[in-house]
């Protein structure tokens, strides 16, 4: 007699597994685009912060209007990789985590199917915060560039507050105000997303496991 007909062949469960592989390469792939886009956004932060800080000493802008304008280009960029951040390791990499635990369960269950993820996982442990570093780790340096860029201001406006301000310009006061309270938004939002990180997940609730 035949063994139960509601069960699985090896065939098929072999298939089905190895079909779980073309789910992790495109979510793998789409996570590899997010990094590279992440990338070239910090590199134009730089570029265009770079650029802000050779006008400023070539006098073609005003130190306290460079200032304000690195300030935004600072929270602009800090802002972008967040949202990068945000899709890559809360949508791509839950979807790859759900797909990771389908296949250890399956291996699990049946010992026909070789144990690739469950050595993996046994050798590896869960790896989730070291992947978040690839964002968390320029995210938060973004935040220290604001801090230093707004503080400059501040003490160039303690040492010499009194210039001639050009027809339509921010006054100096008020440009150290602005630099300050854009400091201030970027640093409850860089809590914020810090905060909400922390709630996106790790492989080891998917799998059930300690």
């Amino acid at each position: 007699m035949g063994g139960d007909p509601t069960q699985p062949g090896t065939a098929q469960i072999l298939s089905a597994y190895n079909a779980l592989r073309a789910f992790e390469s495109d979510y793998d792939k789409a996570q590899g685009q997010l990094r590279a886009i992440a990338s070239a956004w910090l590199l134009a932060g730089v570029g265009a912060c770079g650029f802000l800080v050779n006008a400023e000493f070539a006098n073609s802008w005003d130190h306290y209007q460079a200032a304000v304008a690195r300030q935004i280009v600072i929270f602009v960029v800090a802002l972008g990789v967040s949202a990068l951040w945000r899709l890559d390791q809360k949508v791509y990499q839950r979807l790859l985590h759900t797909v990771s635990a389908l296949g250890y369960h399956i291996e699990t269950q049946y010992p026909c199917v070789p144990p690739t993820r469950r050595a993996l996982y046994d050798m590896n442990r869960d790896i989730t915060g070291e992947l978040s570093l690839f964002y968390s780790l320029p995210f938060n340096l973004i935040l220290a560039v604001g801090v230093l860029n707004a503080g400059a201001a501040a003490v160039l406006y303690t040492v010499s507050p009194a210039q001639n301000v050009p027809a339509g310009a921010l006054s100096p006061g008020l440009a150290v105000l602005i630099c300050l309270g854009i400091l201030v938004l970027h640093a409850a939002y860089c809590v914020y997303a810090n905060l909400q990180s922390r709630t996106w997940g790790v492989l080891a609730e998917f799998l059930g496991v300690a």
